[in-house]
C-alpha cells in the first residue's frame, strides 16, 4: 500500500491508499496493437507525433481536463478534485496518470502509458547529448545552457507558463521571474503557447510531467521534467523534479505516450 495525496497552495493535503508493489514497478498491461508511426488523433481528441529516434508517439500537450474526464466517469473511485475550476490542468499523481494510460489503453487497444524520462529528453532535444544508460540522478541539471524554448536567456516573451507577474499579482511573497510576464497566474489552457520543432506544446511550464522512470536505483521516486507555472527559474532542458509515486501537487500534470510496432514487427513493444 502507498499513500496517493494531493497537496493545494495553501499546504492543505488530501490522501488515500492503494495497492503497488513494493519496488513500484510496473502494473500488468493489456494486450495492444501498435498505432501507426505518423501523426494522428485518438478517440479523445488527443493529438500524437512521432518522437524521432524512439519507439513512441507522444501526445503534443498535456492532458487536458476532458480527456481525463472520460475516464473518470468510466472508472470507479476517482479523485474528484482533479476538476477544481482554479486550475485548467489536470493535478494528478503517478499513479492516477498511470491509471488513466491503462484506461486508454483498455478502450483503444493500444498501449498508452506515460513517456520515460529517456524519451521525454529526446522530445525537448536533448537526448544526443545524455548517457541513454545513467539514470536520471546522473543526468539532473548537468546541461545548463539549453531550455526548452532554446539556448537564450533572459527567458523571452510568450517562452511558456511560468512563474510571471501574473502569479506576483495572485501571491505578492511568490518568487517569481523578474519582468516576465505570460498572461497566467497558475495553469493556462493546453497549446496556448509556441511548440518546438517537433509540434509539442508545453514542454517547459504549466505543469511539471510525470515519466515512467525512477529517479534512481531505489525507484522511491519518480521524475517529472518540464518544471511549470510555479518555476522561477525556469529549469533547465535537464532539470529533474522528483517525488513519490503517490504524491500530486498543485503543479503535477502528464502527457501520454503511445507505442508504435518494432522493425519489422507489427505488435507494439
Amino acid at each position: 500500500m502507498i499513500w496517493a495525496g494531493r497537496e493545494a497552495p495553501g499546504g492543505d493535503r488530501t490522501g488515500f491508499l492503494v495497492e503497488w508493489d513494493d519496488h513500484f514497478g510496473d502494473p500488468p498491461r493489456p494486450a495492444t496493437k501498435a498505432p501507426p508511426a505518423e501523426p494522428f488523433t485518438n478517440s479523445l481528441g488527443m493529438n500524437f507525433v512521432p518522437v524521432p529516434g524512439t519507439q513512441i508517439l507522444l501526445s503534443i500537450h498535456e492532458t487536458r481536463k476532458g480527456d481525463y474526464a472520460a475516464s473518470a466517469r468510466e472508472t470507479e473511485g476517482v479523485d474528484g478534485s482533479w476538476s477544481s475550476p482554479n486550475y485548467q490542468g489536470v493535478p494528478v499523481s503517478t499513479v492516477e496518470a498511470r491509471a488513466f494510460c491503462d484506461w486508454l489503453s483498455r478502450k483503444e487497444g493500444r498501449n498508452y502509458r506515460l513517456p520515460t524520462d529517456r524519451e521525454w529528453s529526446v522530445a525537448v532535444g536533448i537526448g544526443d547529448r545524455e548517457d541513454a544508460e545513467a539514470m536520471p540522478e546522473f543526468l539532473h541539471a548537468q546541461i545548463t545552457d539549453h531550455w526548452p524554448w532554446g539556448t537564450s536567456q533572459p527567458v523571452p516573451a510568450g517562452a511558456g507558463n511560468y512563474a510571471d507577474s501574473a502569479l506576483k499579482a495572485k501571491l505578492p511573497l511568490q518568487a517569481t521571474i523578474k519582468d516576465y510576464t505570460d498572461g497566467f497566474a497558475v495553469t493556462a489552457p493546453v497549446m496556448r503557447f509556441p511548440p518546438n520543432s517537433l509540434g509539442l506544446f508545453d514542454l517547459g511550464g504549466n505543469m511539471a510531467e510525470w515519466c515512467e522512470d525512477g529517479f534512481n536505483k531505489e525507484r522511491r521516486h519518480r521524475v517529472l521534467r518540464g518544471g511549470s507555472w510555479f518555476d522561477q527559474g525556469p529549469p533547465y532542458s535537464s532539470w529533474r523534479l522528483r517525488d513519490f509515486p503517490g504524491s500530486c501537487r498543485f503543479y503535477f500534470g502528464f502527457r501520454c505516450a503511445v507505442e508504435v510496432a518494432a522493425p519489422g514487427n507489427g505488435t507494439s513493444h
